[in-house]
């Protein structure tokens, strides 16, 4: 059966007239208000005003992903200048020690491999990699851990029941002597089972499917209740402790399950045949699908406000509080699965789903004076409007925004889900069906901006080819006086271009994370993935280098060519007039030079 919103998911509530631009303004004025460079990594710690690991990363993370959506490189500075430096002095834990809790180190591992997909340098790869193998090696439960019920670093054993396994698991910390030290939590499985994926993705190394999939087949057996994940299970004594499952929990696994359905094309990723087990929580056998899992944690009353799908939790205290307010790393986790379902009814549930959390996010959490209009608050249900920064709301609205402005089509100026989700209709029309006039006349305007186009072309083809003998030597002596415009123009942007990770501290980093240090030989390696090789690149990564080699070659053209695209600004400024009179509020966009 199709995924489809519930009836209380009305085309009122799950769309929005907000522009592309408009929303990709709000996000980036929400990135901007955390001000991230007020972060001084010589201290000891983190400040109060942002005090956890993992609200710091995911300001990075929704720095990285905001650009990796836009096609910009408006953060690329501090993503990947900062972030190294809060990571060299604080290591993966926020603290200087070579112990800690693994979702933090999974934190970071996400972090640095998002600022990878969008700005392709490769330290940030050999990083996200690193602090991977750490966790790798450290917590992750093996097969051959799994059957002995011992090592992993644990100086207690962990014998599973008869005929059950728990290999795929993951340590919360890599401390033994922690409190803990044999518990395994979903923020520990399911972000590294979809770093898993992701390394896979992008390296073909299946070790590291293989780690997915064992991670993937842990949760399903012993951490799926039927409805959603749990928040932890400890295994010497295979109990679920009393703690409420809460958003953040599900992110990893939606984003695991997701990726690994579209890399593998694999059918059996997203119907999947669970088999009960000893310690399995629910005692018979089910299929369960991603459609199920998205439907299931995105209806659960446990976080929805009563009568609708806005996510309630919440929490104003940063200290003990911060998971509540990392309800944003489960929209990205969404965001995530819809972009790798597209024109699916999949992503227009998702789509339905994080444009209610969008409306909500504006109506009750977002700032009411020109003070505050950049600034959230961490509740998205009641209010009221935030007088100063709380970075946790603000974390957790970047999330929304980003994915909110990805949804809209660049060309649009007013839009909803891509394909609207499912909803009643009235007898009387709607402002969107007003406005379908509007979009008839849209259409007549795309046409003349193909003639346009074609007529611009026409002119600047035929002009080139009379004059391509005379200008060869001119444009060849030009192109190497002017490096930036060959075809590898950056938008103006100056890259961190560092090759491998900088200088750690010898305690975390040298000693830990030496790039290359493992012996491939290792006869563990099947499960213990070395250094990553050449993988194919992420699309979007694509997309970028794309626009940027347009972009240069453009600007060379003109410049070699200025008689033949003369006729141009007329016909553009012509085009604009015409666009001005369709009743489209404000300018066009605005294009990086």
């Amino acid at each position: 059966m199709a995924i489809r919103p519930p009836s209380t998911w009305t085309n009122q509530t799950s769309t929005s007239n907000l522009s592309r631009t408009a929303r990709e303004a709000l996000a980036s004025g929400a990135a901007a208000a955390i001000d991230i460079e007020r972060l001084d990594p010589s201290q000891p710690r983190a400040p109060d005003w942002i005090p956890q690991v993992q609200l710091i990363s995911s300001v990075f993370a929704g720095m990285a992903i905001q650009d990796y959506y836009s096609g910009n490189g408006t953060w690329i500075e501090p993503v990947t200048t900062l972030m190294q430096e809060f990571n060299k002095d604080f290591g993966i834990y926020g603290v200087r020690e070579d112990t800690g809790l693994t979702g933090d180190a999974n934190a970071w591992a996400l972090t640095f491999y998002y600022a990878y997909r969008t700005y392709k340098q490769p330290f940030l790869l050999d990083t996200a990699v690193q602090i991977y193998n750490r966790t790798n090696e450290t917590c992750f439960i093996t097969p051959s851990a799994a059957a002995s019920g011992s090592g992993v670093g644990r100086n207690v054993s962990f014998v599973p029941p008869a005929n059950c396994t728990f290999a795929g698991g993951v340590f919360e910390t890599n401390d033994p002597n922690m409190v803990g030290g044999l518990d395994v939590c979903a923020t520990c499985v399911g972000p590294f089972m979809a770093m898993s994926a992701y390394l896979y993705e992008e390296t073909q190394n299946t070790a590291y499917l293989d780690a997915a999939q064992l991670s993937m087949d842990f949760i399903l057996h012993h951490m799926w209740n039927g409805t959603l994940v749990v928040q932890t299970l400890t295994l010497n004594t295979c109990t679920v402790p009393d703690a409420t499952p809460l958003p953040l929990d599900q992110a990893g696994f939606i984003e695991g399950l997701a990726i690994l359905a579209n890399v593998t094309h694999n059918a059996t990723f997203t119907a999947l045949h669970v088999h009960p087990r000893p310690l399995v929580l629910l005692q018979h056998s089910f299929f369960i699908s991603l459609e199920d899992v998205v439907y299931n944690v995105t209806t659960f009353p446990g976080w929805s406000l009563a009568g609708s799908s806005v996510i309630s939790e919440s929490s104003t205290t940063l200290s003990d509080g911060w998971p509540l307010d990392l309800k944003g790393v489960f929209i990205r986790a969404l965001a995530e699965a819809r972009a790798r379902n597209p024109g699916t009814d999949l992503a227009q549930y998702i789509e339905a789903y994080i444009m209610i959390q969008f409306n909500a996010l504006l109506a009750h959490a977002h700032g009411s004076t020109s003070n505050t209009s950049d600034l959230y608050a961490p509740s998205w249900t009641v209010g009221p409007p935030p007088t100063s920064l709380n970075a946790g709301g603000n974390v957790a609205a970047v999330d929304v925004l980003n994915a909110a402005f990805s949804f809209a089509s660049p060309n649009s100026s007013s839009t909803g889900p891509a394909s609207g989700p499912t909803g009643g209709s009235t007898a009387r029309p709607s402002a969107q069906d007003r406005s379908r006039d509007t979009g008839a006349i849209a259409g007549g305007t795309v046409a003349g901006v193909l003639a346009i186009a074609i007529a611009a072309f026409l002119v600047w083809h035929h002009r080139r080819r009379k004059r391509a003998a005379i200008d060869h030597t001119a444009n060849a002596a030009f192109s190497s006086t002017h490096p930036g415009l060959d075809g590898s123009a950056t938008r103006g942007i100056d890259p961190f271009t560092q090759s491998v990770p900088a200088s750690q501290v010898s305690s975390k980093w040298q000693s830990i994370y030496e790039p290359h240090r493992r012996d491939r030989s290792d006869a563990t390696s099947t499960l213990r993935p070395d250094e990553s090789g050449d993988g194919e690149r992420a699309p979007a990564a694509r997309r970028l280098e794309d626009v940027q080699g347009e972009d240069g070659t453009v600007r060379s053209v003109a410049h070699a060519e200025p008689d033949a695209l003369a006729e141009i600004p007329g016909l553009v400024g012509r085009l604009y007039h015409l666009l001005g009179r369709q009743g489209e509020p404000g300018p066009p966009p605005a294009y990086a030079n």
